[in-house]
């Protein structure tokens, strides 16, 4: 066997196994069976985790103030809005990823569409996926590397009339 052979056929080995590691990952990762990933659990723990202000501020120097439960934990971050039936206006989810990485999303077991505001580690709007589809499993990719994804009302983002570059300013 020629050595470009072997080497062709190693890499696309690594690639099949990367992929088969990711969708399992997302497919196990929200199965009802883990504790808190009922809508109970869901709603119960929605109740008591703490919200924190952020701010974007657009680049005409407009300023956006939301409510944000922080997601932090692997758990946190693998159950999001799953299961919430209600988000208001000036609320959301903000998703920590440290260090940033390349970040995949998606919306199983999601009752609301959602607006995904991916920032890039300067802070910055690097990517937005607007009104996502309640209860898709297909992937919501952000090119580039991501530090923070909030998520908020589906809309939010165009009615704030928020845009790629607007910052992101945490207190």
């Amino acid at each position: 066997m020629s050595s470009f052979f072997v080497r062709f056929v190693l890499l696309f080995v690594a690639v099949f196994a990367a992929l088969f590691m990711l969708v399992w990952f997302y497919l196990s990762a929200t199965t009802p069976a883990q504790a808190g990933d009922t809508q109970q659990g869901a709603q119960r723990e929605s109740a008591m985790m703490a919200t924190t202000p952020i701010t974007i501020v657009s680049q005409s120097g407009q300023s956006h103030t939301f409510q944000v439960e922080w997601a932090k934990t692997m758990a946190e971050q693998r159950r999001g809005l799953m299961f919430r039936k209600n988000l208001a206006a000036d609320h959301g989810m903000l998703f920590d990823y440290n260090p940033p990485r390349a970040i995949t999303m998606w919306m199983k077991n999601t009752f609301l569409s959602l607006d995904m505001l991916f920032f890039d580690s300067a802070f910055r709007i690097a990517h937005i996926a607007a009104h996502t589809e309640p209860f898709s499993q297909k992937f919501i990719v952000a090119p580039g590397l991501t530090r923070y994804v909030l998520e908020v009302p589906a809309g939010t983002a165009e009615r704030l009339g928020l845009s790629l570059g607007d910052r992101l300013e945490l207190r």
